[in-house]
């Protein structure tokens, strides 16, 4: 991987996390780090990222491995981000034996903020629909003379 193919992939990433972390109430983070990669996690070339979460002192590192995302489309790609997020948020969950119910928690509320995208963005479109229906209204012309009869005089 060239050194312009991997900062063209940092960027990406970044963006979604700028883009991600203060709609998800990661602000409470005092230290929100994101790492990147040039090879595949040791063993496991499928990996994307880890996530090491130390919630009672709010601090968080996500290290994407920069090989495994160069080839998922930007938007499976905001989706693992999302989940990366998520794992921030609900770490306090994790124990040992519960680190999939953890899984099985950030995975919902991954797809639950997708649909509450897709239905804003959906309410959005009815609303300006409404907001031109109504403008347009707004701009017709009302005659005070009857159509049809003319004024005797």
């Amino acid at each position: 991987m060239t050194d312009e193919e991997f900062e063209a992939q940092v960027v990406r990433i970044d963006k979604l996390v700028e883009k991600w972390a203060p709609l998800l109430g990661l602000k409470w983070m005092e230290n929100l780090q994101i790492r990147f990669h040039r090879h595949f996690k040791e063993g496991d070339d499928r990996c994307i990222a880890d996530n090491v979460t130390d919630w009672e002192y709010k601090l968080a590192s996500i290290t994407f491995y920069i090989p495994a995302c160069e080839d998922v489309p930007d938007d499976r790609l905001e989706r693992l981000v999302v989940h990366e997020l998520f794992h921030t948020v609900v770490n306090p969950l994790r124990e040992q034996e519960k680190h999939k119910l953890e899984e099985l928690v950030v995975t919902n509320l991954t797809q639950i903020v997708f649909w509450v995208k897709t239905a804003a963005i959906e309410e959005g479109r009815r609303l300006e629909r409404k907001r031109i229906k109504v403008e347009g209204l707004g701009k017709v012309e009302k005659s005070t003379k009857p159509k049809g009869k003319k004024n005797k005089s």
